[in-house]
């Protein structure tokens, strides 16, 4: 059984793990990523953290559409993948909303 393997396999039995590894953002030391993260996955991360700092100021907060929309923009995308990119960098914890969205990383 190979370590992915296994960790579904604690996740599926305490699911209340997944919560407390994602919330404390915990990185299994053999690896150096984060636990139940795969290396495709974090290459993944690591593009949408670039891509967000490159078009985003750290300390601002913006609105969905205004990321949207500057993703669009500076990338010179449609719509569509400026969505999705802005999808999928909420979803990875690359930007964080509550009031506002902000770059979190």
């Amino acid at each position: 059984m190979t370590d992915e393997q296994k960790y579904q396999t604690i996740v599926q039995a305490n699911p209340e793990l997944l919560t407390l590894i994602e919330d404390l953002d915990l990185i299994d030391p053999s690896t150096g990523r984060r636990f139940g993260v795969s290396e495709a996955d974090e290459r993944t991360r690591q593009k949408l953290v670039s891509v967000a700092r490159r078009v985003l100021n750290k300390g601002r907060i913006y609105t969905s559409e205004q990321v949207i929309s500057l993703l669009g923009e500076k990338l010179n995308i449609t719509r569509e993948r400026a969505v999705n990119g802005f999808e999928m960098m909420i979803s990875s914890g690359v930007l964080t909303s509550g009031a506002g969205i902000r770059l979190s990383v």
